[in-house]
């Protein structure tokens, strides 16, 4: 976590990896998130910069399946200690309404019999951390 959302590091390769910054409300349904990413060649360094300057929050092992549909990304998440899980990610150009994705979302939702009480608010670090406590 910093201060004005969360940064996480993808490693995929000793050669490959991201560094992400994103912001999203802890809410359950459907919700915003802006993110930026930058490629890095070098993720083991880059792990301890970010690690120097920051500590490390927690880390997350998983493995993901990505499917489009449409311009929403289905995230099929395997999470190491939690299980699996699933995620619509619908891409918005920067002028449309957010009510839009959000209405893409809940159909989305609706037509996989995805129940408001099956929704979590928070990120896959904080389950691992409040399941460790």
């Amino acid at each position: 976590m910093c201060n004005n959302g969360r940064l996480k590091l993808r490693i995929f390769s000793y050669q490959k990896g991201e560094i992400v910054f994103y912001n999203r409300k802890n809410e359950c349904g459907p919700k915003m998130s802006e993110y930026f990413i930058s490629e890095t060649h070098e993720p083991d360094k880059l792990l301890q910069v970010l690690e120097k300057s920051f500590g490390i929050h927690g880390v997350v092992n998983k493995i993901r399946k990505l499917f489009l549909i449409g311009r929403t990304r289905v995230h099929i998440d395997n999470v190491e200690t939690l299980g699996d899980f699933i995620e619509f990610e619908v891409v918005l150009s920067e002028d449309e309404d957010a009510n839009i994705g959000k209405d893409e979302a809940n159909n989305l939702m609706n037509q996989f019999g995805i129940r408001n009480d099956n929704l979590i608010e928070c990120a896959y670090v904080d389950l691992i951390k409040n399941k460790n406590l």
